[in-house]
């Protein structure tokens, strides 16, 4: 079912360069931004090879994440199409403005998308997958060999037939998602081994996850730029525990690029938040979706004007407000547009588009460009602060740190009523589980509601818990989920 179309006039602020800091100041290797009531130290935080192409490519929420459990966040990337391909995790041995990191290849295949996964061996590492396009036509999962950086690979799927580049990839307790330019939808079960895959040439780029329909099931969402095809547009996916049986047009219009599902408007309903040449909400209404366009002028695009926006987005509470903020960035600025931003939620209706960095990325040189943007805490050791915002800019191998020193007191990157993402493992759930026999016995010191999920993504049951609760389960693995965060746990 197609859309409907909101109309809104959105504000637009420019950057001012700024002197000092209420909260922090930055260094004098930095250079500080002012945007709108945030600001922020530009940093510049890797280089790469000089032949190296790095991409941040994911439409995943949290991407800064501790891969180690040292209380370090650290950011994969991937090198792809030239230079030393594979997938890497720069990691972070000292935290700071700027912090100091060192890059890992953690796998020599291509990456042009990649994503973390969780700990879905449980050694206490992060693991991860990752597309690699046109190089390897390949989906990897790429697992800890328990202890970092050694892993080993495992092919999920080689793509067959034209166009097959598999490209965008998302990822959660084990629960892999990933679109490619066949057309095609898959998920990956690592629990069970099971391989779903539906092929009707509607994907092609952006992929999300949540549950559309409330139907306790893990659905997908999907957009395609329209590269070399009439199919451009935004999708949803169906999901019922062992198919994609059912999918919705939600528009075919824009040639959507980087999608994001959340629930914006707290209806418990995930909204899709996507990014073209210009910016939307597409609000879930149960049924049909519903545009709200937040930014009309976000990217040129590549000639032809009509094709690849190279434009990803990202959300965060920014400015610490207790709602969510969005974070675009693009390859392909309009002449003297920015090349990345953000979007201030006043309410779910009104949004001021805040620019933070203009310059650098020009699709200048030789497509594909590299970008993306990853978003989450980076120079903080513990589970509150203010959302940092990394990506690629000025050179296909710089990466550029833009740490949020703004002076609005600490907040979490997601709140807790995301519903859709699952933060890093190191952050406390405010709950202690603990796995008996026949179930697992959940303990709070407060009152808290808490998702009980099966390996399948299938919801079991919602729970409230203030004090002591067991709550009975069969042998299995199962996810324990309170506001955006997850745990894996084990019933014997």
């Amino acid at each position: 079912m197609k859309g409907k179309v909101l109309i809104l006039t959105t504000l637009m602020v420019s950057p001012l360069l700024a002197v000092s800091l209420n909260a922090q100041t930055c260094p004098s290797s930095c250079t500080t931004i002012t945007s709108g009531p945030l600001t922020f130290c530009r940093c510049l935080i890797y280089t790469g090879g000089s032949s190296d192409r790095i991409q941040l490519v994911t439409d995943k929420s949290v991407t800064i994440v501790d891969v180690d459990g040292d209380s370090i966040r650290d950011i994969p990337f991937g090198v792809w199409y030239l230079g030393t391909q594979g997938a890497y995790v720069l990691k972070q041995t000292s935290p700071g403005i700027p912090g100091t990191f060192t890059a890992y290849r953690i796998s020599p295949q291509p990456a042009y998308g990649i994503t973390n996964i969780g700990d879905i061996n449980d050694d206490g590492i992060e693991d991860f997958a990752s597309a690699g396009h046109w190089e390897n036509h390949s989906v990897y999962m790429i697992v800890s060999d328990g202890a970092f950086p050694s892993y080993h690979d495992t092919l999920l799927r080689y793509h067959t037939g034209s166009y097959n580049n598999p490209n965008s990839i998302v990822g959660r307790g084990g629960l892999i998602y990933w679109s490619a330019y066949d057309g095609s939808v898959s998920f990956y079960n690592a629990y069970t081994n099971t391989l779903v895959v539906r092929d009707d040439d509607l994907c092609g780029d952006g992929i999300a996850f949540g549950d559309f329909n409330l139907d306790g099931y893990i659905d997908a969402a999907c957009s395609r730029h329209g590269w070399s095809t009439a199919n451009h547009g935004l999708y949803v996916y169906y999901f019922n525990g062992s198919s994609f049986y059912d999918v919705d047009t939600v528009d075919r219009v824009g040639r959507w690029q980087g999608i994001l599902a959340y629930d914006i408007n707290g209806d418990s309903l995930p909204d899709i938040i996507a990014v073209s040449h210009w910016g939307s909400i597409w609000f879930n209404r149960g049924g049909y979706f519903e545009e709200l366009r937040i930014d009309s002028n976000l990217s040129a695009g590549i000639s032809p004007s009509d094709q690849n926006p190279f434009s990803r987005v990202n959300i965060a509470d920014l400015d610490c407000d207790g709602d969510m903020d969005i974070v675009a960035a693009t390859a392909c600025p309009p002449s003297g547009g920015a090349v990345l931003k953000w979007y201030e939620q006043v309410d779910t209706t009104t949004w001021v588009v805040h620019p933070i960095d203009f310059g650098g990325n020009s699709c200048s040189g030789t497509d594909p460009y590299p970008y993306g943007v990853r978003v989450g805490l980076l120079d903080e050791t513990t589970d509150t602060g203010r959302a940092d915002i990394v990506i690629v800019k000025d050179s296909k191998n710089l990466l550029y740190a833009y740490y949020n020193v703004s002076d609005v007191g600490a907040c979490h990157p997601l709140s807790y009523d995301d519903g859709t993402e699952v933060l890093e493992k190191s952050q406390d759930l405010g709950l202690k589980i603990a796995p008996t026999t026949g179930g697992i016995t959940l303990t709070s010191s407060i009152p808290i509601r808490v998702e009980v999920f099966n390996v399948a993504g299938k919801l079991v049951g919602k729970f409230e818990v203030s004090g002591t609760r067991f709550v009975p389960l069969p042998s299995g693995v199962f996810f324990v989920k309170v506001g955006s965060e997850a745990r894996k746990v084990v019933v014997r």
